[in-house]
């Protein structure tokens, strides 16, 4: 079972507010710990990325040149 499964949410308890109010998120996350914080990040990315495969990264290309020696 993957983090994205045991997952819920409950659609009866939610609150509306003004995007301009931020305090209370920022108080809320500032009182987590880093750890917290980033299994938070490391879930929400999963959900994002749920049932789509990564993409296809650029490949790093290393060429080495032959450089002639310059004459001072």
């Amino acid at each position: 079972m993957t983090v994205i499964d045991s997952l819920r949410i409950n659609r009866h308890e939610f609150s509306i507010t003004s995007l301009q109010d931020q305090s209370a998120d920022k108080r809320y996350w500032l009182a987590q710990t880093p750890c917290q914080r980033l299994k938070v990040v490391e879930t929400l990315r999963q959900i994002n990325n749920a049932g789509r495969e990564s993409t296809p990264r650029l490949q790093r290309i290393l060429e080495i040149a032959e450089r002639t020696p310059r004459v001072l």
